[in-house]
Order: C-alpha cells, then sequence, then structure tokens
C-alpha cells in the first residue's frame, strides 16, 4: 500500500499540469455539489418556520361574540392537519395596533377595541394542509375575512423544488464529467507505461502491484478535490452570512450546525474515494486484462 502512495505522489509530481485539473475538475464539482446542499438547506429551514408560524388568519366580524370566538378554536384544535391555533382578542388587536402606531399617539387615541376585529391565528402541520385550513376557517360563523400568504409559501416551496431538482442535474453533469476527465487522465498514464507493464507482467508481479499506484492516483484526486470543494463552499458561506441573515430577517436559518457540516465533508470524502476509484479502475480494466 505504502509503495503504491509513493509511486502515486511521484507520478502526479512529474506530471503536475494533468494532476492540477483533475483535482480542479474535482473541486468544482464538490463545490457546487455542497453549494447547492447549504443552500437547500437554508431553502428547507425557511420553509419550515413558515410551516410553524400563524399563517391563516381568519378575522371576526366586530360584532362577533367571544363565545363564537371560542368555538371557532375548538373546532380548529380537533383537526388532524392544525398544529396551533391562538386567539387574538380585540383587547390584543388594540394593544398591537397601539405598538404599531406608538409614533402617532393622537391617531392611537382615536381607535378603541371595539371598532377592531377578534382573530384567530392557525398554524398547519405542512404547508400543503393551509389551503384545507383556509377553508375550514371560511365556513365558521362570524368570520368576515381569512389571509394567508398564499403566494409567499407556494414561491419559497417552489423555489425549494427546483433548488433541489436543478442542483442534482447540474452536480450529476459535472460529476460524470469529471469521471470521464480522471478516466481519461488516467488512461493516458496506463497507455505511456505499457511497456513497463508488460515486463512487471513476464516477472510475475502481482495485480495489486501493477494497478495500485493508478487507482491510489484516482483515489487522491477525488479525496482531495472534495476537501478543497468543502472548504471553499464554508468560506463563500461565511463571507454570505451577513448577506443570508439580512434577507431572511427574523427567520433563523443559521447557523448551519457543525454536524450537519462534517456530515457534508463526510459524505463528499467518500462520494470523491468512489468516483476517483471507479474512474481509475475503469481506466487500468481498459489496458490490463488480468
Amino acid at each position: 500500500m505504502f509503495r503504491s502512495f509513493a509511486t502515486a505522489l511521484k507520478t502526479m509530481r512529474r506530471s503536475p499540469y494533468q494532476a492540477m485539473v483533475a483535482i480542479l475538475m474535482m473541486t468544482l464539482s464538490f463545490f457546487v455539489a455542497f453549494s447547492f446542499a447549504l443552500v437547500l438547506f437554508v431553502a428547507n429551514r425557511a420553509l419550515q418556520y413558515i410551516e410553524t408560524k400563524p399563517q391563516v388568519i381568519a378575522y371576526f366580524d366586530v360584532k362577533a361574540t367571544n363565545e363564537q370566538v371560542d368555538s371557532a378554536k375548538n373546532a380548529m384544535q380537533q383537526k388532524p392537519y392544525v398544529a396551533e391555533v391562538k386567539v387574538v382578542t380585540k383587547q390584543d388587536a388594540l394593544k398591537i395596533f397601539q405598538e404599531e402606531n406608538k409614533k402617532d399617539p393622537l391617531l392611537s387615541d382615536l381607535v378603541s377595541a371595539d371598532i377592531l376585529p377578534a382573530s384567530l391565528e392557525v398554524s398547519a402541520t405542512s404547508v400543503d394542509e393551509l389551503e384545507t385550513i383556509s377553508i375550514d376557517l371560511k365556513k365558521i360563523d362570524g368570520v368576515d375575512e381569512v389571509v394567508y400568504q398564499k403566494e409567499v409559501i407556494a414561491k419559497l416551496a417552489s423555489w425549494t423544488k427546483t433548488i433541489r431538482q436543478s442542483g442534482l442535474a447540474v452536480t450529476g453533469v459535472l460529476f460524470l464529467i469529471t469521471l470521464l476527465l480522471v478516466f481519461v487522465i488516467l488512461s493516458l498514464r496506463v497507455a505511456v507505461k505499457r511497456k513497463e507493464i508488460g515486463i512487471l507482467n513476464l516477472l510475475g508481479a502481482s495485480r495489486w502491484y501493477i494497478r495500485g499506484p493508478f487507482m491510489i492516483e484516482g483515489i487522491l484526486y477525488g479525496v482531495i478535490g472534495s476537501v478543497i470543494g468543502w472548504v471553499s463552499s464554508f468560506i463563500v458561506l461565511l463571507y454570505a452570512t451577513p448577506a443570508i441573515v439580512g434577507f431572511f430577517g427574523e427567520i433563523r436559518v443559521l447557523p448551519i450546525p457543525t454536524l450537519t457540516l462534517v456530515s457534508l465533508l463526510g459524505g463528499g470524502v467518500l462520494v470523491g474515494l468512489f468516483l476517483g476509484l471507479v474512474s481509475s479502475y475503469l481506466a487500468v480494466a481498459r489496458f490490463i486484462r488480468h
């Protein structure tokens, strides 16, 4: 094993440009893959936040009684797809109004609790159930208006799906190109050493003795590229953190847990090892049949 590793490093030093091209292509592939994974993680967190927050609000008629509001609350709590129901009374609505207009005390003095409607804030177990909750609320006696951020939720869900699909497609294409590139580079390596390989065969060298250096070289390309790609995506994430936090506001999409980052690195190294192993094996098998 040590001899194969040393031979692979020596070969990479003797042909640095080919090694650099293979590592750079691996790095690009993993950088894109890790970046898409991090973006998808942030998008999923934002979507989970929306799902757990009261997104459907039912405003009652100003003449609705407390009994009607309580009855509506009890009815909604019985629904299996409802996660939480919160009552905002007329007094609560007044406090919210006064807080939002505290810079205009005259306006606050003109508004009383009697002219403000009570409301229900309902959160769903899944974002897909918000439309169902909206329909249920509209059927309740005393409800004057039902609102929720339908367009925002639909767009975020659509973006998450698009990111996932496009990320898989782009990453898959890049990994395929990378595998073919490493395959070509290692095929050239094997082709150059065909005479040397023939002599080793005549001398009775083992299969691993001949193939080992080429396969170790492919593995090194994959592992080094995955590590550099992970480090690059992590640095980009650090620089982009202020912009991401500012964009999402109160939605805490960052920081990403250390375990998630380490898992991405570990998974990337395994994928890199696999890609390097497969490409090197195919390249060696093309010229060495035994």
